[in-house]
């Protein structure tokens, strides 16, 4: 059985919003403003955001086209390293 992709096209506040699937994004994946993902369900959606927008952020909420999907973004888990030195210099020449 063949379903439409559900574009999501447009930010909006989350305020009045009850009903939201979850989209969860790393840190790079919330800076593409359009791209095919899938929500914790497994719902195939398709990011298709105007440009120049700036990056998606943890709590904000996309609306589908038709106004009937709402997907509200959180981040992925990731893996994170830390790197420390006693020496200041040392440890901003790494980074």
């Amino acid at each position: 059985m063949l379903h439409e992709s559900i574009y999501l096209t447009e930010r909006i506040s989350a305020r009045g919003i009850k009903h939201c699937l979850l989209l969860p994004l790393s840190a790079k994946e919330r800076t593409q403003l359009r791209a095919k993902r899938s929500t914790l369900d497994g719902i195939d959606v398709i990011l298709y955001l105007p440009r120049g927008g700036g990056r998606l952020m943890p709590g904000e909420v996309l609306k589908s086209e038709n106004s009937k999907v709402f997907v509200s973004i959180e981040a992925a888990q990731e893996d994170v390293i830390r790197i420390s030195s006693e020496n200041r210099l040392k440890l901003l020449k790494a980074a």
